[in-house]
C-alpha cells in the first residue's frame, strides 16, 4: 500500500505513544503542558493547547515555509520540515497573548489565503510563531537530534499499523 492520502488521527498505540512522548518532551524539556494529535495537516488550536501535526504536505507550501525559516535564521542551512512545522505550532502557544483582538480579526479575515503562502507565512501572527519556534529549536538544539529520532520511530510505527509498506 502506497501513501497518497493524507493521514489523519488513527486512535493508534503507536499514535498515542508519539503524542505521549510529544507531550513529556515539550513539559521537560520547556515547561509546556501541550497536547498533540494526527491530522491531515499543522495547526494550532488554543482553546485546547492541542497541536495537530501532519506527516504529508503539500511540497509547494513546504518549500515556502522553509524560505521563510530561513528568512529568519539564516543558519537554518537544513533542517527537517516535521520539525520545523511542530515547533512553528508550538510558537503559537508562545506568542498567542501577543497580538491584540484587532490583530486577531485582522488575521482571521483573512482566512481563506488560497496559494498565497508568502502573504500567510509574513503576517505578523505566523511570522512571530515561527520566530518563537525556531528560537526554542536553537534553545534546545542538542536534544533536535534525538528528539527527530524518536519521531521517525513512532511515525513507522503508525505507517506500520496503518499497512503502509512504501512512502511515496
Amino acid at each position: 500500500m502506497k501513501i497518497n492520502k493524507l493521514v489523519e488521527s488513527t486512535n493508534l498505540k503507536s499514535e498515542k505513544k508519539l503524542n505521549q512522548y510529544l507531550h513529556s518532551w515539550f513539559q521537560a524539556n520547556c515547561g509546556f503542558d501541550l497536547d498533540f494529535e494526527l491530522g491531515t495537516d499543522f495547526e494550532y488550536v488554543y482553546v485546547d493547547d492541542l497541536i495537530r501535526y501532519a506527516f504529508v504536505v503539500p511540497d509547494d507550501h513546504d518549500k515556502m515555509f522553509f524560505d521563510v525559516c530561513r528568512e529568519i535564521a539564516p543558519e537554518l542551512e537544513s533542517c527537517d520540515n516535521f520539525l520545523l512545522s511542530l515547533f512553528h505550532e508550538v510558537g503559537h502557544y508562545i506568542t498567542q497573548e501577543d497580538f491584540e483582538d484587532d490583530e486577531w480579526d485582522d488575521y482571521n479575515e483573512k482566512s481563506d489565503w488560497g496559494n498565497d503562502y508568502n502573504g500567510y507565512y509574513h503576517h505578523p501572527i505566523e511570522y512571530e510563531a515561527t520566530r518563537a519556534g525556531i528560537e526554542l529549536m536553537l534553545e534546545n538544539q542538542h536534544k533536535i537530534p534525538a528528539m527527530l529520532r524518536a519521531i521517525q520511530k513512532y511515525e513507522m510505527e503508525i505507517l506500520n499499523e496503518l499497512g503502509y509498506t512504501e512512502l511515496d
